[in-house]
């Protein structure tokens, strides 16, 4: 199970910090999609573009697929992936007219095109996280 925290400096600064305890081996390293950064979704949709720059820490799992498993943004959004095995329940299909996501690519989503939690918040229902066993 992944833990994490957020603390905040009297002067400003933001901190996040977690634990990575995934069932599969990430072997994570520092990680930076530039802005406009084309990423594919594993569901078979059209290339995305993010707006925004990401720094954190992920992957890469082919020449095209990028996993975000924490960091942050041009605009300082945080977003961390978080374990929690049996804990979620995901949408079994597909749905027409959202942006079908698996969980391991909500993060990428998150930072690459929000600059804040309202805006984040706004966006959530266009989107829908599909169980990544219906994906394969």
């Amino acid at each position: 199970m992944c833990t994490s925290l957020t603390y905040s400096t009297v002067d400003g600064h933001h901190f996040l910090a977690r634990t990575m305890d995934f069932s599969l081996e990430l072997d994570a390293n520092p990680l930076f999609l530039p802005r406009h950064f084309k990423w594919y979704p594993i569901l078979s949709q059209p290339a995305q573009i993010t707006k925004y720059a990401i720094m954190g820490a992920g992957g890469q799992f082919s020449p095209t697929q990028y996993l975000v498993a924490d960091g942050f943004n041009e605009h300082g959004l945080a977003c961390a992936e978080l374990f929690f095995a049996g804990a979620a329940v995901y949408e079994p299909n597909q749905i027409a007219g959202k942006l079908n996501l698996v969980a391991e690519e909500f993060t990428t989503w998150a930072l690459g095109y929000h600059q804040n939690l309202a805006d984040l918040a706004q966006d959530l229902a266009n989107v829908v996280i599909i169980d990544s066993d219906q994906a394969n």
